[in-house]
């Protein structure tokens, strides 16, 4: 297969635009509305006026793009269950590079724009690209591009499903002076028309497959029996770049919303139902107007000999009283149907149903709704069966975009080291994490969402009561959760947490029972402070060290000291050991006489004294005790 001529481009591109010149239509009548670009005509009146409704178009449209996009999916390169250690290493290495380049090229804010896209107009488009937008980014690694459905045409697919075109044709415009300066030999051939200008646009056409890309400048569009002249230009397209795909593969993935027949965005449909409520509230509008200044008539009297005149007009700020002729004023004020507002609240809540959007997006609760918990499962039950849907689709691609970003990766720079993360400049401050063709032995992977269709708020809920009830594992529950991005690496973290805080638990033991100087503690909390970014296992390890070398030093100074072993004091005797007796092998006190010792014989009762021996015994001391009365 080889790559088409500029003429070819040029003509494929006007078919595919033709084939879908009607779906280009509305979709830039919803981005009119959307924009509140919209034009309301009153024939009526002969004037025009801007839509006043709340346009629940563009909060539908920015609602259920923010919900499908509030989170980002998670990815997984799997290995057999018999793989060795060094390809899970692989593995785990693959899909850190991945969550770096989803990192880098801050997809987050391109999903959100695509959302928008896949929402309104019902397809989103993305581009993987080797070399950055900026002229700043010089970062080899995939850059991702969201493109605009209204510019990008891709190959019909047998399968509707299907979100891997053979090729597409990306639209772009630049001025005349733009092209004169970069593309100054081609711009001067091309039909530019007959009142060219330097502002005058022209269409860029970029066509990409699996063999190669092409760039070609398209001219202005001629009349019958316009040939063109060496001031207008003569041809009709004008190759201006060409190169070889390595990748092996077309670049782009295009995606659209399930429907039964032809695509269509979600809010297609409701169109009429906007310009029906726009125009009444428009003469609703006028109406109201009309009363402020209402109308007035002279009326001729039956019997008066001539026609009624205004012999002068009235004037209330100078003072001047109005006369008339043979007649009287009549003043007639319009009177406004009182169901054009009731129309206008019936389409506003047509246009909520049929939008699946409820009156809690807007911050309002609805009828008979009066708890948090009605109000969430109301606007659930109509939001997130949609939301999960578009999720599913944008995991699938996902998935096909990650491949061409792995594919370009390894044409590019596939014997090379890259870092999981590098700065804008290109520049490495390391040797490397990882070589694409090393980690990437194959593109087989997955890329989910957890819980498709439940918002982001609702996941950690979810998951704690998975996990009271025993139904799911931490470490699934970590990749589930949204504001974790590495399950794995997070599960490890709070481990050492815990050790760390058991340590902390260990040392503050030992101060208590004496066992640790309490030097030894300022001394960690010294390093703590002087190395904030160490852990504390280490800090501890640090302070041990210094302490080894100053006993060493301690020990070198005086020869005759018996040997110690060197560091921090020794952890106090676990349960079940025999503690060590008092110095010269007296025997270690009972707990009885250590109470009794903790009591001075200043302090006791006369009963205790008795007891101990140290005064005389308490009054009735020794006697019998007196018999229990016996019942008669």
């Amino acid at each position: 297969m080889s790559l088409p001529t500029p003429s070819e481009v040029v003509s494929l591109y006007h078919e595919r635009s033709e084939a879908m010149g009607r779906r280009a239509g509305v979709m830039r009548e919803v981005g009119h509305w959307y924009d509140g670009d919209v034009v309301i005509p009153l024939a009526e009146m002969d004037e025009t006026e801007k839509p006043a409704i709340a346009n629940l178009l563009a909060q539908g449209v920015d609602q259920f793009a923010i919900r499908i996009a509030s989170r980002m999916p998670d990815l997984s390169f799997y290995t057999s269950l018999q793989a060795n250690e060094k390809a899970n290493e692989r593995a785990r290495k693959a899909r850190l590079a991945v969550l770096a380049w989803w990192d880098m090229n801050g997809l987050s804010l391109k999903f959100a724009r695509s959302a928008r896209h896949y929402v309104a107009y019902g397809s989103t488009a993305f581009m993987i690209r080797s070399v950055g937008p900026g002229h700043f980014d010089r970062r080899k690694m995939p850059y991702w591009e969201c493109v605009s459905p209204l510019n990008i045409f891709p190959a019909p697919t047998t399968s509707p499903d299907d979100v891997e075109p053979a090729d597409v044709i990306i639209l772009r415009q630049q001025n005349l002076a733009w092209l004169r300066q970069r593309y100054p030999a081609q711009a001067s051939q091309i039909y530019r028309g007959k009142n060219a200008k330097p502002d005058t646009i022209f269409d860029l056409l970029e066509y990409n497959c699996s063999e190669g890309t092409v760039l070609v400048l398209a001219g202005q569009k001629r009349g019958q029996y316009d040939r063109g002249s060496f001031e207008e230009g003569t041809t009709s397209a004008e190759l201006l770049e060409q190169f070889e795909n390595r990748a092996g593969i077309c670049l782009a993935v295009h995606a659209g919303r399930i429907t039964l027949g032809r695509l269509q965005g979600q809010f297609d449909q409701l169109l009429g139902m906007f310009m029906t409520q726009a125009q009444l509230q428009a003469y609703a509008l006028i109406g109201v107007r009309r009363t402020i200044f209402p109308e007035q008539w002279v009326v001729s009297h039956p019997q008066a000999p001539g026609e009624a005149r205004i012999v002068a007009y009235a004037d209330g700020k100078q003072g001047d009283i109005g006369e008339i002729a043979n007649g009287t004023m009549l003043t007639v004020t319009p009177q406004i149907s009182q169901m054009v507002g009731q129309e206008i609240d019936r389409m506003e809540r047509n246009t909520r149903v049929g939008a699946q959007l409820p009156s809690e997006v807007g911050g309002e609760a609805g009828t008979n709704i009066r708890t948090a918990k009605r109000g969430s499962e109301v606007m659930g039950s109509a939001m997130d069966p949609n939301i999960g849907e578009a999720q599913n689709i944008y995991s699938t691609l996902f998935e096909a975009a990650d491949e061409r970003a792995i594919a370009v990766s390894k044409s590019e720079w596939g014997s090379k080291m890259t870092s999981f993360y590098i700065p804008k400049d290109g520049k490495q401050v390391d040797d490397g994490d990882f070589m694409p063709n090393d980690v990437f032995a194959s593109d087989f992977h997955t890329v989910k969402f957890s819980m498709p269709g439940v918002d982001s708020a609702g996941i950690p809920i979810e998951l704690g009561q998975r996990l009271q009830t025993k139904l799911m594992s931490l470490q699934t529950a970590r990749e589930c959760d949204p504001l974790v991005e590495d399950g794995e690496a997070e599960g490890v973290k709070i481990d050492v947490e815990g050790l760390e805080a058991a340590l902390i638990g260990g040392l503050a033991a030992q101060v208590q029972q004496g066992t640790i100087d309490p030097h030894e503690i300022a001394l960690i909390a010294r390093l703590r402070n002087k190395n904030p970014g160490m852990n504390l296992s280490e800090v501890v390890e640090m302070a041990q060290k210094e302490i080894q070398k100053a006993q060493a030093k301690l020990q070198q100074a005086q020869p005759g000291t018996p040997p110690t072993q060197p560091g921090m004091a020794q952890l106090p005797p676990t349960a079940g050991t025999t503690p060590a007796g008092p110095p010269g092998g007296a025997p270690a006190p009972t707990l009885d006489q250590i109470m009794q010792s903790l009591r001075t014989p200043a302090t006791q009762s006369a009963p205790e004294k008795a007891l101990a021996g140290t005064g005389p015994p308490p009054p009735g001391a020794g006697l019998a005790p007196i018999a229990s009365p016996v019942a008669s």
